[in-house]
This record gives C-alpha cells, structure tokens and sequence, in this order.
C-alpha cells in the first residue's frame, strides 16, 4: 500500500511565489492544494488537509482573519497553521499572527531547508497530540463504562432483587394477609419499572459518544426522570437549546450533569432541585442547584464525589466550572462555556 502525502493546503495568490513554493513542497514529498484567495482556502480546506501554509497579503482577506476562522473550529485545535510573509515582518505582525492561531510565522526570505523542517517539525507535534487525545478519549470511554457496570450493579441488581423478594413473599401473603397483595403487587411494579429505566439509560449511554446528535433538553429530561424515580425531588427547570453548539460541547455539558444528578441522588437527600440550561451565539451555561445537605468543598478531594471528572471535562471544552456548597443549605453546580471572540472584537 502506498503511504499517504501529507496534505499542504498552500494560499497565495501571485504566481511566482506558487511555483517556487510548490516545488520545494512537492520535492519535500509533500501533496499541494493551492487557493488564490481567503475565502478559497475556506472553501477547500478539509478534514483530510494535514497544514495550511498561508500568506498574510491576499487579495479578499488577511492571512490573519483566514486563520483565526479556521481555529475558531473545534476540531482544528491541532491544525498546524504556518504564515508567510515578505511584507509583514515587524514584530507587532508576528505576535498577531501567533495569537489568531498560528503554529509558526516565517519571512519570505526564509531557506527552503528551515521551511520543509517547521513543516515537518509541526506535523509530528500535531500527530502525537492527536494520539494522546485518542488515548484520553478511550481512558474515558473506559472509564465510562465501569461506571455503568458500577450502576448496573448497585442499581438494576439491587431493584431486581428487591423484586424477586417480594415475588417470593406473594405466596406467604395470599395465604396470611391477601388484603395486603395489591400494596405488594404496586411495589414490584415499581420496582421493576425503575430497573428498565435505568436499563435502558445504561444502554443509551453505551452508544452515546461525541459524535452522536446530543440533544440536551431530550437528555437533561431522560437524566432527570431516571434520578427522580430513586430519588423523590421537586424539581424546576428552565432549558433553552436555541443556538446549535458542537457535539463535543453538548456531550460534555451532559456528562457533567449526569455526574451532578447523580450526587444529588447518591449523598444530597435534598427535596428540591433547580436546573436552569440556556445558550446564546457564542456562549452557554449549567446551572443545577440542590436544597440538600451539602458538604465542605475545601474538605473534598476532586477523586470524590465525581469531582475531578467534572472539572476535567469543563477543562476539555475550554469551559469554568463553579461548585459552591453549604453544610445543610445545599449544593450549586454551575458550567460556563464562552467562545474566544477577542481577535474578532481587534478587528
């Protein structure tokens, strides 16, 4: 099998820096798709381009603002973007092309030799740091899963064989008290409901991955029917989904209100729960508020409670995650997620 080019996706739009540049490119072994202009860059970068070489001068837009919209993705994060520029070369150029995104940002006089190696040098960072997202990716899919069998366990076997108890029990009842079979009939019952609901969550939760169509309100309202059947709460809530955000991005706010929800039923025993979701073009936020007995935040290690995975996750999405607590007063979860938009606001 033949090994795959590195893609170079290479914008410039006078003709004798194309060729130039091209062959030292292709000479390097590298595969060249090349745009005249920003918005052709746009237009034909894809998942499959490996770097983008870019001019800062073009004919529609800066090499600056083509930049900024390309990181402004969440999964070009370890795009290796590299400028080049024979006319922008002050320092006040290069700090602006490195905090709109750029890995490198090299002068048209640079040797052919220091390019092909910052190429090469960027391309080796990003793959291994796409490999160590991989790796923590499948940690937490691991990781994920025991908890479920955790929750299989402590909770399905648990209503199960509550279940099979009173079964067993029905005999002896229909022969001493038959007046008290109807109470025990409605126990089993609810028994066996509250074990197919959490069967069923248990099973959407192992299918449920960053690239699934996460709709929150339909999530948040399934999380929360699974927590109040164990858990007798009242409960209010407010969830505005208008603005669309990234699959990663909804999985993650999920995530870290199942971990809450599951708090409040494991240790809170509150009484009334408040769970407030909106979202705005560029911003979102979680708030869920208990009334239980809460805990000491300062005398908690992260490692209980879930903790540690819930700021790991905010910390994943670029997200603040709040969690403040009063002994006998309650808990109040809060997750914040803003877009960058300070190079837009420069501009």
């Amino acid at each position: 099998m033949t090994e795959q080019l590195p893609t170079i996706l290479y914008v410039e739009d006078r003709e004798d820096k194309q060729y130039m540049i091209v062959h030292i490119l292709e000479t390097a072994g590298f595969h060249i798709v090349l745009a005249r202009t920003g918005q052709e860059a746009l237009e034909k970068f894809t998942s499959t381009t490996d770097c983008v070489l870019l001019d800062v001068k073009l004919p529609d837009m800066t090499g600056f603002e083509v930049c900024h919209q390309l990181k402004l993705l969440a999964e070009n994060r370890f795009l290796p973007v590299v400028m080049l520029s024979a006319i922008y070369i002050e320092e006040v150029h290069l700090v602006q092309g490195l905090t709109d995104g750029a890995d490198a940002y090299l002068v048209q006089t640079v040797s052919s030799d220091v390019l092909i190696a910052t190429l090469k040098s960027l391309l080796r960072i990003s793959h291994l740091e796409k490999e160590l997202v991989l790796k923590a990716q499948q940690v937490a899919i691991l990781e994920e899963r025991q908890r479920i069998s955790r929750d299989l366990h402590d909770a399905v076997a648990q209503s199960l064989f509550a279940s099979s108890l009173l079964t067993e029990s029905l005999i002896n009842t229909a022969a001493t008290a038959p007046h008290l079979l109807s109470e025990q009939l409605k126990n089993i019952n609810e028994l066996n409901k509250s074990a197919l609901s959490e069967m069923r969550n248990m099973l959407f939760e192992l299918h449920l991955n960053e690239h699934s169509e996460v709709h929150l309100p339909s999530l948040f309202k399934q999380l929360v029917a699974v927590v109040h059947g164990k858990n007798k709460f009242i409960l209010t809530s407010q969830v505005d989904d208008s603005y669309p955000m990234p699959s990663p991005l909804r999985l993650a706010f999920y995530r870290i209100a199942q971990e809450a929800f599951n708090n409040i039923y494991k240790h809170a025993n509150a009484t009334e729960v408040q769970l407030v979701f909106q979202t705005a073009p560029s911003e979102a936020y979680l708030i869920i508020k208990d009334n239980g007995k809460g805990f000491n935040v300062n005398d908690v290690s992260e490692n209980t409670m879930g903790l540690g995975i819930m700021y790991q996750r905010a910390e994943a999405i670029q997200a603040q995650l709040e969690i403040t607590s009063v002994v006998n007063q309650g808990t109040v979860v809060m997750l914040r997620w803003h877009r960058d938009t300070s190079a837009d606001k420069r501009r």
